[in-house]
């Protein structure tokens, strides 16, 4: 499968309730918003690359990306909410790669790793 039928997924949503109330994926690290860390590592395994946020859309948008409200009457449901805005998005026959905006340092091979270990139960 190639990184074409991959779309990825930062999901930047939250209330940043453990944080008093800050926007995780816009603190910084190293000079650079954790969003931008994770969409650098998720741009060569997937494309077209998404954010699904409830807050601060515009900052969000800057980064270049679309940007994926909560579906209706879901606001800040959490992360199950910020997938299925990604799920309404998808092609058929394409997959999601989720990530979270606090986790910076995902693997570079993350796509390659899933699609392995689906291979053999038949789904890649």
């Amino acid at each position: 499968m190639s990184t074409a039928a991959i779309h990825g997924l930062v999901l930047a949503g939250g209330r940043g309730a453990r944080m008093g109330g800050l926007d995780k994926g816009l603190q910084l690290l190293a000079g650079q918003p954790l969003v931008a860390h994770v969409l650098a590592r998720l741009a060569p395994q997937a494309a077209p690359l998404l954010i699904s946020a409830n807050r601060h859309l515009d900052t969000y948008a800057a980064f270049g990306h679309p940007v994926l409200p909560d579906p209706p009457g879901l606001n800040f449901a959490g992360p199950l909410a910020g997938m299925l805005a990604g799920l309404n998005t998808l092609p058929a026959d394409a997959w999601l790669l989720t990530a979270p905006c606090d986790c910076p340092h995902l693997p570079a091979d993350l796509a390659a790793r899933l699609l392995a270990a689906a291979q053999p139960h038949g789904l890649a």
